[in-house]
């Protein structure tokens, strides 16, 4: 489980249709990573194959249902990702339960600025929006964030991005026709499910 508050960020240095790797711009941050740990990558929750201290890159292992449902497919070599450690029993949690498990895809609509604050606006489909709700959760690139806008006829979503978060997230390397991960917020699937057999 992640807190979708993302710790630093990491280049892709190797990719295969089997795995990926990952060196960390923090060297001394990720200094405690080991073998069969799991790390939020972009969003996505993989399993740490091997890891190397003197490099300070590390592996994970990649399976095709993980390809279908999220950007690795089309990511690249030296692409930035956020990345964020599994949170400890007994931490804060600064963001929200994030599981790292990608609920699909979005597109990159339209970036715009409101005085220190970055709006984005992502196109995604019916069956990710159907969970959103206004001021509620989501998590875009493993980053919990705030939805301030749900466009009527349920086609895109917007969010609003602290300057801090722009800065030290691979947020500010976003362009139009970018593409991102998203994980709706846990709670809204949970209670459909329990509900669905009395509507």
């Amino acid at each position: 489980m992640f807190s979708g508050i993302i710790e630093t960020t990491g280049k892709i240095t190797t990719k295969s249709n089997n795995s990926i790797s990952v060196v960390c711009k923090n060297k001394d941050l990720f200094n405690d990573l080991k073998k069969s740990d799991s790390i939020l990558v972009d969003g996505i929750c993989l399993t740490i194959v091997n890891v190397s201290k003197k490099s300070n890159d590390f592996t994970l292992e990649i399976i095709p249902e993980t390809l279908s449902r999220t950007n690795l497919k089309d990511i690249k070599i030296n692409s930035e990702v956020n990345l964020e450690r599994s949170v400890k029993y007994g931490d804060r949690i600064g963001g929200h339960l994030v599981q790292g498990h990608i609920d699909g895809i979005g597109k990159i609509n339209k970036i715009s600025s409101i005085k220190n604050s970055k709006i984005i606006n992502i196109e995604t489909t019916e069956n990710i929006i159907k969970f959103c709700v206004l001021k509620g959760y989501i998590a875009i690139n493993g980053i919990s964030l705030t939805l301030t806008k749900i466009s009527p006829n349920n086609s895109s979503v917007e969010v609003a991005i602290i300057p801090y978060t722009y800065k030290n997230t691979n947020i500010k390397n976003l362009i139009l026709g970018s593409i991102v991960n998203i994980e709706v917020d846990i709670t809204g699937k949970y209670i459909k499910k329990f509900v669905s057999g009395y509507i």
